[in-house]
């Protein structure tokens, strides 16, 4: 017997999505960036610790990074003063790295 095929992806992430389909209906846009929560919390002497995290009613989904030393940090800021030496302007980090 062969497997029927996954329902779409917002067919199965929230009850609004579900009653959209349901009912025929178009499902809603998807969250923008005014939608999503954003906290930041300052711990003492921990060097960095930076966390996405995506929760629902059923499960979660985390990336994390944590930086043992701020040796990293330091590293990027030299590398950003080198490279603004010289420079008059308003630069993004994507200059510094070359990525635009």
């Amino acid at each position: 017997m062969p497997l029927a095929a996954p329902p779409s992806p917002w067919r199965r992430t929230s009850s609004r999505y579900r009653s959209a389909c349901t009912t025929g209906a178009s499902p809603p846009p998807p969250p923008g960036p005014a939608d999503l929560p954003i906290s930041s919390i300052r711990e003492g002497e921990v060097p960095g610790t930076h966390q996405i995290r995506w929760a629902g009613a059923v499960d979660e989904i985390t990336i994390e990074h944590r930086a043992h030393s701020r040796t990293g940090f330091a590293a990027g800021a030299v590398l950003a003063a080198e490279w603004l030496a010289g420079k008059t302007g308003v630069y993004r980090m994507e200059d510094v790295l070359g990525l635009k």
